[in-house]
């Protein structure tokens, strides 16, 4: 029964009952990433956080549930069933990535979120498994507003350097994963 279940897997069973297919899938999930870190993560304060918290859980829940009907094998041979999502916490790092680098996100905004989930480090590794994927672009932004990257975006004690040609595309710490 539904209405036994916690508020947010009822919310996550509503959102998945209303079939959106695999990109509307990966839209939704990505929408609850990015008000996880605009709402959450750049906030930077224990409500923040329960923001941050609740987002990343319904995201996990949805893409759960996805992966639990659609994820199956298909026998083919080439590495799984087509509608398959990619790994969880592959796309949350995607989606930090893409907000850290969306010019439509302030500045200011995209920073506190780092500095965040940095402060956060040994619980949540978006920092330092993400860090070298949209560092430059923001540092460069940081430079033309006459603020000093090293202060406003240190690099991480434990930054996963990424592979020569990789840090650009989506999932580029995945080398690292393997």
């Amino acid at each position: 029964n539904w209405y036994d279940l916690p508020l947010g897997d009822f919310v996550a069973m509503l959102i998945f009952d209303d079939d959106l297919g695999r990109p509307g899938m990966i839209s939704l999930i990505n929408s609850r990433l990015v008000e996880a870190f605009r709402g959450g993560l750049a906030v930077g304060n224990a409500r923040g956080l329960r923001t941050f918290n609740q987002n990343l859980r319904l995201a996990q829940s949805v893409h759960a549930m996805y992966q639990e009907k659609y994820g199956f094998q298909t026998g083919l041979g080439v590495g799984g069933g087509r509608l398959r999502l990619p790994p969880y916490e592959q796309m949350v790092e995607d989606a930090f990535t893409a907000f850290m680098t969306d010019a439509a996100v302030n500045l200011f905004t995209r920073v506190n979120a780092y500095q965040t989930a940095l402060r956060l480090g040994g619980q949540l590794p978006l920092a330092s498994r993400t860090y070298r994927r949209w560092e430059a672009g923001v540092a460069q932004q940081l430079a033309a507003r006459g603020l000093d990257p090293a202060r406003a975006i240190p690099v991480p004690p434990d930054v996963v350097e990424t592979v020569d040609g990789v840090e650009q595309q989506q999932g580029g710490a995945t080398i690292q994963r393997q």
